[in-house]
């Protein structure tokens, strides 16, 4: 990291500029902090519900088999109960 020093005379009105500057750039900065951490939360939130996802469709799949083949559990039961 460096250090800078910087000595000049400025007008009230312009300091109070410079420092209405750096409080809008550190409010930026904490906002885009905060941004990022959400779309942090987001990429998971994303990721854990492509898994779901894929589960789920995985499961779908199989019982749409399971049901064309006749061989669903449910519907021999129903049957031989019949």
């Amino acid at each position: 990291m460096a250090k800078i020093t910087l000595e000049m005379e400025i007008d009230d009105d312009t300091m109070q500029e410079m420092m209405d500057s750096i409080k809008s750039i550190s409010t930026l900065t904490r906002a885009t902090d905060d941004l990022c951490q959400d779309f942090a939360y987001l990429g998971k939130a994303i990721e854990t519900n492509q898994r779901e996802i894929k589960k789920l469709t995985t499961s779908v799949t199989k019982l749409l088999k399971e049901t064309k083949d006749g061989s669903n559990a449910r519907v021999k039961s129903e049957e031989e109960s019949s």
